[in-house]
């Protein structure tokens, strides 16, 4: 009964974010006493065996290696090059949210290879500011009209064409005007002094295997291109597309750029934190129930896996990660690695209990051993060993963390920690703003 219990409620928790997952699939394990033992390497330690004890020596030597072997193995690369880009302000409401808030929708036109790709921002600030807000950027899953019910907000012709298609059918209720609205708390954000910047991941990439024909791989690829088995993938294009969003960030005067925080909640949290990874102009770094090819361990082979994110999302990563399909073990890197590159900057984490697919122990163990890159550069140790208690933040850290109630989904619970967390950074002089001089 408790079995069957523990699966329905899993199966809910897939519901609500429209991921479409099996918790039932054979062999997938959700106790701790199947978790085969696993092996955790050192993240100070260079792939030749070199002892890394310095800061010099991470900047130089392990950093770089990580990044290398995490855009073979399973993200991609991301290209060099960055396309062309014209801005077109489309819509500003000095009046929005009550009046608290200043709305842009902003269009992105992205050129290259003589093809076009349209994006459209949505972006609100705080009408009673003394200087440049720092602001949240998050992709969001249904649309940018599900964030707010006015008919102004326009609605991405690259979703009106895909809405039939994988999961938006899905998320049809959400995507209807406001129908996201209780996920993003905007008024509440902008009554804390903070921005608020998003679109729609689908503008930048499409949440199904194309051959990676559309978005903004459709732009980089000349005719007749194969696709290589290091080329970037969807949670790459999706990464690229939160540092275009911070590109036209540091354009508007109403945001402060050198205090962004890349958020994201799942497959959109594993984008946030390859965002950050990559790109260190995001001064804060915050996902939310990222599970597997985000905070997880991998090793672990707890709820998703590389096995089973292979075979449900090829798109996700790059061709070369099916090769740790039943082969875990066989991995060099694993998501301590990643959360490693966030160094120095801040970090929050947020796990749920009911979110057992996601792994929060994973999570939290991840978090765990990326801790040495932290202590690295003199930031003090996270002030737990285990696990906190059900519905405990911690905010004054470097690394902020919770484990709440709840299942698979980004909660206002959730949102009261960033913000909370996002206002003790960015608000206030102390020593976690080390990461400006880095």
């Amino acid at each position: 009964m408790k079995k069957i219990l523990l699966l329905l409620l899993l199966f809910s928790a897939t519901i609500l974010n429209g991921y479409s997952i099996d918790p039932t699939d054979p062999g997938t394990i959700y106790s701790e006493k199947d978790v085969p033992p696993y092996d955790i390497h050192d993240v100070l330690t260079t792939l030749s065996g070199e002892k890394v004890t310095t800061v010099a020596q991470w900047e130089k030597l392990r950093r770089p290696e990580i990044l290398e072997t995490l855009s073979t193995e399973m993200y991609g690369f991301t290209p060099a090059s960055i396309a062309k880009v014209k801005i077109k302000i489309i819509e500003v409401n000095k009046k929005a949210i009550n009046g608290k808030a200043t709305r842009k929708q902003v269009e992105l036109t992205f050129i290259k290879n003589k093809k076009k790709l349209k994006v459209q921002v949505l972006v609100y600030s705080p009408n009673k500011k003394n200087k440049p807000a720092p602001t949240f950027t998050i992709l969001n899953f249904c649309g940018n009209q599900s964030i707010e019910a006015d008919s102004a907000i326009v609605i991405s012709e690259t979703l009106k064409k895909e809405f039939d298609k994988t999961v938006l059918r899905t998320r049809k209720p959400r995507t209807v005007r406001g129908g996201d609205a209780n996920i993003y708390p905007i008024e509440e954000i902008i009554d804390n002094g903070l921005g608020f910047a998003t679109a729609w991941y689908g503008d930048f990439d499409p949440d199904y295997y194309d051959g990676f024909k559309n978005g903004i791989h459709g732009l980089y690829h000349k005719k007749g291109q194969k696709h290589g088995s290091n080329d970037w993938g969807s949670l790459g294009a999706w990464a690229w597309g939160l540092s275009r969003i911070l590109d036209y960030l540091e354009t508007d005067k109403d945001f402060d750029a050198t205090k962004v925080a890349v958020v994201g909640h799942s497959r959109n949290a594993k984008a946030a934190i390859w965002a950050a990874a990559q790109d260190r102009r995001f001064a804060m770094c915050i996902p939310n129930n990222s599970g597997c090819g985000g905070t997880a361990l991998m090793k672990r082979i707890y709820g998703e896996t590389a096995s089973s994110l292979n075979r449900r999302f090829p798109h996700w990563m790059c061709e070369n990660f099916k090769k740790y399909i039943n082969n875990e073990d066989s991995l060099t890197i694993d998501s301590y690695d990643l959360i490693g590159l966030i160094a120095p900057r801040p970090l929050y984490i947020g796990s749920a209990e009911g979110d057992q697919w996601a792994d929060p122990h994973g999570e939290f163990l991840g978090m765990l051993y990326a801790q040495p890159v932290y202590q690295l550069y003199g930031i003090k140790k996270f002030p737990y060993d285990t696990m906190t208690p059900l519905g405990f933040k911690v905010i004054e850290s470097q690394i902020g963390y919770h484990y709440r109630t709840g299942y698979h989904a980004l909660t206002h619970f959730d949102w009261e920690a960033y913000i909370e967390f996002a206002k003790y950074h960015f608000f206030k002089p102390t020593e976690s703003m080390i990461y400006n001089n880095h």
